[in-house]
């Protein structure tokens, strides 16, 4: 054989296995948009009562996946929450008590046909998936259900039988704090602490020297650190569906020389409806102004490009100062 269709032959088998290695993995994130607590959905027993937040989904090209682990640094590995509970019957009633139970952390998931869940913090700011299962998991795509559980039974929760016409109870979150997540998987099957890469979620991009992507993703729609009260709905007598609808009524031009230094402009008006509301109930309605990269800062932009100098400015909703991808009540 010539020395040149050698030399072709050998790079291209020493390229092969290179190619062979790679694993294409693509993740998506969709938190839950309406939250609310339940007792026992399968894998859990009806002695959990838990709290889904999101779901994770992978994609492999190849059907690799080792280890799949959330990088959390900022979720503790509590969450409180005080709502009603009830520790004691009085003339055969329970009595309930305004009191904060804590929950944890936990992912389910279904791998070869057999569903497990685990908690998912493991001490530090790591959390896993999938730790119920080993090796390769090799279900493609791979689906993973973000729940809070509380560590109480849910016997101490509203059972509703005492007063069925009610259409649950609320419960508001007093410690812990959401925060976001990058997601990393191993190698191979020694798991990621024995090496890992980062993949992209929701579109994101991963630097080329494989650190971490520049923002996080939040577990909340929308972000921040809280939810607003979260619902225990009565499953025999469960609220309607509420509508939020938001539309801007007015958007009228503006001038910058007009909000210069302590200078305020109207930049648009909102008008809030509220579809399948039930009368006399109180509603409350969280806003949240923010952008693709979940900056807290405003500024304005030449044509709307980024990479052009920008003009800092602060945003007020109802006269009050806005925080970029931090709810307002």
């Amino acid at each position: 054989m010539p020395r040149k269709q050698m030399l072709i032959l050998v790079i291209a088998l020493l390229l092969f296995p290179l190619s062979a290695l790679l694993s294409d993995v693509q993740v998506t994130y969709e938190p839950v948009s309406r939250l609310k607590f339940e007792k026992g959905p399968y894998p859990f027993t009806t002695s959990h009562f838990v709290l889904k937040i999101g779901t994770i989904t992978f994609t492999s090209t190849d059907n690799s996946l080792f280890d799949p682990t959330l990088f959390a640094l900022d979720t503790p590995i509590h969450f409180g929450f005080t709502g009603p509970v009830t520790w004691y019957e009085q003339n055969g009633q329970p009595v309930y008590v305004q009191q904060e139970t804590l929950f944890r952390m936990a992912s389910v998931s279904t791998i070869k046909g057999q569903t497990g869940w685990n908690y998912m913090h493991s001490g530090d700011f790591q959390h896993g998936l999938a730790d119920w299962y080993n090796g390769n998991i090799n279900t493609n795509p791979f689906i993973a259900e973000i729940y809070l559980v509380s560590e109480q039974s849910a016997s101490i929760y509203p059972d509703y039988a005492s007063d069925p016409s009610t259409h649950g109870e609320y419960y508001t979150q007093t410690s812990g704090s959401f925060g976001g997540f990058n997601v990393v998987v191993a190698d191979n099957n020694s798991g990621h602490y024995n090496g890992y890469e980062y993949v992209p979620v929701n579109g994101e991009e991963i630097p080329e020297d494989g650190s971490p992507p520049s923002s996080d993703t939040p577990f909340l729609e929308g972000g921040g650190t809280s939810p607003p009260p979260v619902i225990y709905e009565n499953p025999d007598n469960p609220l309607p569906n509420v509508g939020y609808l938001l539309s801007i009524i007015e958007e009228p031009m503006f001038s910058i020389q007009d909000a210069y230094g302590i200078n305020k402009t109207k930049i648009a008006e909102a008008h809030l409806t509220l579809q399948n509301a039930v009368s006399g109930s109180t509603y409350g309605v969280l806003v949240t102004f923010s952008d693709a990269e979940g900056s807290s800062i405003f500024s304005l932009h030449l044509d709307g490009e980024r990479g052009l100098y920008p003009i800092p400015y602060q945003l007020l909703f109802n006269g009050e100062p806005v925080t970029g991808s931090v709810p307002l009540a």
